[in-house]
């Protein structure tokens, strides 16, 4: 009997409004846990979305400047080879390396550049383009100002520094200047 009257108690005192307004509560709390964590979890993915495509940046970059060392020093060696004057008529030196591999690399930058980068990839892909027809025996400095230019933009040194170096590349490329412009070699 005394279940009975507790079971009766219970139900005569039991108000529907703090019960509903209890579960609107736990229901909106759910709503905001989930929110919360679909939130924290997109931004995550953000994150690491923009990490990984600034890291294939910095790859692509790194491959760009191995590239351009790689054709310096075959360069420079072609050169030498050229420049000695006891090869035999069927040892003269082949062909001068190609810049292709460095052009590769530097459209791979591109792809991979930020749309905030896209001024700075376009300069320096124009200016490849005639730094690489050089043929003067300057060509070795005319790459290492071309990568100057590329850590430039790297290190945050604005255009400015990456427009002069480049100027100064395109120029060795061109004229065979060297000492920035001191002396020309032809």
């Amino acid at each position: 009997m005394q279940i009975l009257a507790g079971g009766s108690a219970v139900l005569f005192t039991f108000d529907w409004g703090q019960a509903l307004a209890a579960a609107a509560g736990a229901t909106i709390g759910a709503l905001v846990g989930v929110i919360g964590t679909a939130t924290v979890a997109r931004r995550t993915r953000k994150f690491e979305v923009t990490h990984a495509a600034a890291a294939a940046l910095e790859r692509a970059i790194e491959n760009l400047l191995r590239s351009l060392v790689n054709l310096t020093a075959a360069t420079a060696a072609w050169q030498q080879a050229v420049m000695l004057a006891t090869w035999a008529p069927g040892d003269r030196p082949s062909a001068r390396p190609d810049p292709g591999e460095v052009s590769i690399a530097l459209e791979l930058v591109k792809l991979r550049a930020l749309p905030t980068d896209r001024a700075v990839t376009n300069r320096l892909s124009s200016a490849w383009d005639l730094i690489a027809k050089g043929q003067g025996n300057a060509q070795p400095r005319a790459y290492g100002l071309f990568a100057t230019a590329v850590v430039a933009w790297r290190a945050g040194e604005g255009l400015p520094a990456v427009d002069n170096a480049l100027s100064v590349a395109r120029k060795v490329a061109e004229h065979g200047l060297v000492d920035d412009g001191l002396t020309t070699e032809e």
